[in-house]
C-alpha cells in the first residue's frame, strides 16, 4: 500500500463496529476495535473504498491515525 492515507470505515449505527475485509474469502464483516490480522484488516485507502461491491457512503471515514 505504500504511503497511501488509511481510513477506518466506521458504522452507522453505536455499537455497530467498523468494517473489516478477510483477504482469505474476500468477505468484508463488521467488528469492534481496529486490530488486525495477517488475514483480516480493517484499514481501506480511498482506491479501494471507491472499488467496494456496495455503496460505503454510509459509513463513517476515519483516518486510521486518528484512532
Amino acid at each position: 500500500m505504500g504511503n497511501q492515507e488509511q481510513f477506518i470505515l466506521k458504522g452507522p449505527i453505536k455499537g455497530m463496529g467498523n468494517l473489516y475485509r478477510c483477504s482469505n474469502s474476500g468477505n468484508y464483516f463488521m467488528h469492534d476495535g481496529t486490530d488486525e490480522t495477517p488475514c483480516c484488516k480493517c484499514g481501506f485507502t480511498q482506491s479501494e473504498i471507491d472499488i467496494m461491491p456496495f455503496d460505503a457512503t454510509f459509513f463513517t471515514k476515519l483516518r486510521k491515525e486518528e484512532l
